[in-house]
């Protein structure tokens, strides 16, 4: 049986298997910086202050302090003494805002 001559009908960077091939992103990563309302979020989250989040379904208050967010939910600590975080998706949110002062570093400490 006679062999074909692979390298008549390959193509240029496809001569090696796929896995063999150098990895090279499409672009460089970059973290994009906090923009409007979520700008307004990660400051309430670095500032540890209380917020009153006003969910839209039900308009109930959610009150606590915000421990974590990202592109669709941010989780709250209620202040009544819970042990897990609430989560909450920002599409269900009507309102938020801070209701009091962000806790101050103690005495003697820098901030």
């Amino acid at each position: 049986m006679q062999q074909r001559d692979s390298t008549l009908h390959a193509r240029p960077g496809f001569d090696r298997p796929r896995n063999e091939r150098p990895f090279s992103p499409r672009r460089d990563f970059k973290p994009r910086a906090a923009k409007g309302h979520d700008a307004l979020l990660k400051d309430l989250q670095e500032s540890g202050a209380p917020v009153r989040l006003v969910l839209s379904t039900s308009g109930n208050a959610v009150i606590g302090k915000i421990v974590a967010r990202d592109k669709f939910t941010v989780s709250v600590l209620r202040d009544d003494g819970s042990e897990f975080p609430l989560v909450i998706y920002k599409h269900a949110l009507e309102t938020f805002e801070q209701i009091g002062k962000a806790p101050s570093a103690p005495q003697g400490q820098p901030e």
